[in-house]
């Protein structure tokens, strides 16, 4: 009787052992690839993604007599992603529920700050144009702090022309009745730059930094997807605080 050579591989055995190590295979890619959508949608960001919002951005923020929700914006003069919010969400929305928000706007995104002795540069992600535009903006708010609408209507303006932010600004200023001499010279000089440099550190004080705008909520930027929510409908998330704390008016609806 012939017996089997046992260094003769059977072609069904290795036909076998080929799709188990594909298989394999297969199996060690999809751990690697769902272990690291983990870490970087996760981990990464230190937040679970939820629909809603944290709990503590529920609070309500008291300033005096006034309660509302608190809403800063982290966005650069040149974006058009910062334009879009401003014209399509931050400006309805404050017109609808300004007295019931307190806005914080602080132009200065994806900038870099040098210090050398007295002299303060900056590096914009859109160049030079966006660093003054930048100037112009926070000059703005500065000369408007008394008026937190007022600031969001010039620098809503602002964004409507905003390749040309010095053209603009005279005539968005003219508009809404800011002194452009005031702002003109603070964009120019050094308060400009002084102005720059602390949006420059509150906005570091944020980092890490995943999309231009951000906004934080009740000093909360929350998860990506309420980030997103956010973008999309800020006049939905302001009411939906505002009416976990029963102070909402007509115009959230029920």
């Amino acid at each position: 009787m012939e017996q089997e050579n046992p260094l003769v591989v059977n072609p069904l055995q290795n036909m076998v052992f080929n799709k188990l190590f594909r298989l394999r295979i297969l199996v060690f890619g999809v751990l690697t690839v769902g272990l690291w959508a983990i870490y970087y949608f996760v981990l990464r960001s230190g937040k679970v993604p939820a629909e809603d919002g944290p709990d503590f951005a529920y609070d309500i923020i008291t300033n005096g007599q006034k309660k509302g929700v608190s809403v800063d914006v982290y966005y650069e003069s040149l974006c058009p992603d910062s334009r879009s919010f401003f014209i399509n969400e931050l400006l309805p929305t404050v017109h609808k529920l300004g007295s019931h928000m307190f806005v914080n706007l602080i132009p200065y995104g994806r900038a870099e700050t040098f210090v050398d002795g007295g002299a303060i540069e900056f590096k914009c992600q859109h160049g030079a144009p966006e660093c003054l535009g930048n100037k112009v903006h926070a000059c703005v708010i500065e000369k408007t702090l008394t008026d937190n609408a007022l600031a969001v209507n010039v620098t809503s303006c602002l964004f409507e022309e905003y390749f040309q932010p010095t053209n603009n600004g005279e005539k968005c200023c003219r508009k809404f009745k800011v002194s452009w001499d005031d702002v003109k010279t603070c964009a120019y000089g050094s308060e400009g730059s002084q102005l720059l440099k602390k949006y420059g550190d509150m906005t570091n004080r944020l980092l890490p930094i995943d999309f231009i705008p951000t906004i934080a909520i009740n000093n909360n930027r929350g998860s990506r997807s309420y980030q997103a929510a956010i973008l999309k409908n800020l006049t939905h998330e302001v009411c939906k605080i505002l009416k976990k704390n029963a102070i909402a008016p007509a115009v959230c609806g029920e």
